[in-house]
């Protein structure tokens, strides 16, 4: 009985790790780490309806996370600037996955790490259209909730944006995104 217990932790432990790791597998093996490109995604975020500018960064993730959001927003806050002199109109906009947070906490939480980040409270029917239509891993709605740290890369198109790019891997490949937004601006 003891054997069988242990055997289903260790598998869904196994099972629960993939969720984190698979995103970076890809990469991993292929030695190639400048992200996963799109093509004619036409699925555009609810949150950019009324955004002009040309290029928009995406990130998901909740307020307080400390393992997770609050590494990657660091990362990405440092780097904003030499990204915002390819690109000077670009926006960040930093999605809450977690639907019990007030609405205000997304954009406090997101202005902390830059001051020029949007924060967006989601409903959790957005979080789960969100989810569906960008794949996204989030585990454990109790104290803790895991998610992928990817930044996604969203071009302005007539029909709406467009996804454009993921990144996954760590440390985000800097130098990869400012060629890749000089390529599409």
């Amino acid at each position: 009985m003891v054997k069988k217990q242990i055997v289903g932790i260790s598998l869904i432990t196994f099972m629960l790790s993939l969720l984190f790791v698979f995103p970076f597998l890809g990469t991993f093996f292929s030695g190639n780490s400048r992200g996963t490109a799109f093509e004619n995604n036409t699925i555009s975020p609810f949150f950019l309806q009324n955004e002009n500018s040309h290029i928009v960064f995406v990130y998901f993730g909740y307020v307080g996370c400390a393992k997770i959001c609050t590494p990657s927003l660091e990362e990405i806050s440092s780097a904003y600037r030499n990204l915002k002199d390819v690109e000077p109109r670009l926006k960040l906009y930093f999605v809450n996955l977690d639907p019990t947070q007030s609405s205000d906490g997304p954009d406090i939480f997101a202005k902390a790490f830059n001051e020029e980040f949007q924060g967006v409270y989601a409903t959790q029917q957005q979080i789960e259209e969100l989810s569906r239509a960008y794949n996204l891993a989030i585990t454990g709605r109790e104290n803790e909730m895991g998610h992928t740290s990817s930044l996604f890369m969203f071009v302005k198109r007539p029909s709406g944006y467009v996804l454009k790019n993921i990144y996954a891997t760590h440390p985000y490949p800097i130098k990869q995104i400012m060629i890749d937004l000089q390529k599409v601006q």
